[in-house]
């Protein structure tokens, strides 16, 4: 599974306002690895996605299509919001790709 999570101690307060507001509950990876194993798991492997497969394969894209919807959706309030917040996400994402990401989780149930 992939699981949203910290890349470092101390994130830039503006990506862990942004992360208040979408995810509240994300956690760094020790902390994602101990919720697993103490739900009768045991971790096989774990790796951090890169910045690059989130920005060339997701990111660049949503920025694209964003541009393209935006003026004809203009003055429709709801689209106008979610229009804003994914621009706002890739801002922080911009500024910040080393601080957070994705960790793929690999793991199995406990069978002892």
């Amino acid at each position: 599974m992939t699981e949203a999570a910290w890349f470092i101690d101390n994130p830039a307060e503006e990506a862990v306002q942004f992360w208040k507001q979408c995810y509240p509950d994300i956690k760094n990876i020790p902390d994602t690895e101990k919720v697993i194993t103490g739900c009768g798991y045991d971790l096989i492997s774990s790796f951090k996605l890169p910045a690059t497969a989130w920005w060339d394969e997701y990111y660049v894209h949503l920025e694209k299509r964003l541009d393209d919807i935006s003026e004809q959706l203009k003055g429709k309030n709801d689209a106008e919001m979610i229009i804003e917040f994914a621009r706002k996400e890739i801002d922080i994402f911009k500024k910040y790709p080393d601080e957070y990401g994705y960790v793929f989780l690999i793991f199995q149930k406990n069978t002892k």
